[in-house]
């Protein structure tokens, strides 16, 4: 069962808007996608982080299927190693899906000001075309 995480509220922003954007920047911006890496890597357990096998089902961290891959990857860049092409493709496919946590993790007035930058300062008129 998923647990719906509740999100900073982020006015006049909805949801659908936060998560979209924070997506799209992990998606195409290495930078974000390699700290998101970092941060979300930083909240995997100790044994987690240890043995690259993730456990529980607490929403933190990675999932079972990207934990060994991306836990390599973290330390990788933990260690100051760069990361190749093909692993740096990898984070950008993978990270878009725990935007949420990142979400969680942000700094609201910055991801405001972000939010504001990205939709020009004005959230986008959802009114119908007609």
């Amino acid at each position: 069962m998923s647990v719906r995480r509740v999100l900073p509220t982020i006015a006049p922003y909805t949801r659908v808007q936060i998560t979209s954007y924070m997506r799209i920047m992990l998606k195409l911006h290495k930078p974000w996608a390699k700290k998101a890496l970092l941060v979300i890597w930083d909240r995997q357990t100790t044994s987690e982080r240890k043995k690259h096998v993730s456990k529980g089902r607490d929403n933190k961290g990675f999932n079972r299927v990207d934990t060994p891959v991306l836990g390599h990857l973290a330390c990788k860049l933990k260690q100051n190693h760069p990361l190749t092409k093909d692993e740096e493709d990898r984070v950008l496919k993978c990270i878009p899906k725990y935007c949420e946590q990142v979400i969680l993790l942000c700094d609201v007035s910055k991801l405001t000001a972000k939010l504001d930058h990205y939709y020009g300062a004005q959230p986008p008129d959802n009114s119908p075309p007609y």
